[in-house]
């Protein structure tokens, strides 16, 4: 059984916060401020739970996402961060690809 979740990428600190902006392929989407991109993620994240979606908050670090983009082809992108959060909320619940 599939358990289904909102993953999202998320930032511990301002640090962290411009260490994946700075070296992101689509640096210019983010949001000028870790703080500002705290307030937008509990929105989204509130906006979910709302709808009766459970969030899962992935903690990003830049070696293990780097790691990841390596060896899955994904990209330093918003796309590629997705993946990654939506990669390790699976491991994180069980889930796999295969179908039942």
């Amino acid at each position: 059984m599939t358990i289904e979740v909102a993953a999202i990428p998320w930032y511990t600190s301002a640090k962290t916060y411009k260490e994946f902006q700075c070296s992101a392929e689509d640096a210019t989407d983010f949001f000028p401020t870790f703080e500002n991109w705290v307030d937008a993620a509990t929105s989204h994240e509130r906006e979910a739970e709302s709808r009766g979606i459970p969030v899962v908050r992935i903690r990003m670090d830049t070696q293990t996402f780097a790691e990841f983009c390596l060896h899955s082809g994904n990209k330093n992108d918003g796309a590629g961060r997705t993946a990654f959060a939506n990669d390790r909320a699976d491991k994180f619940l069980g889930n796999n690809s295969e179908p039942l």
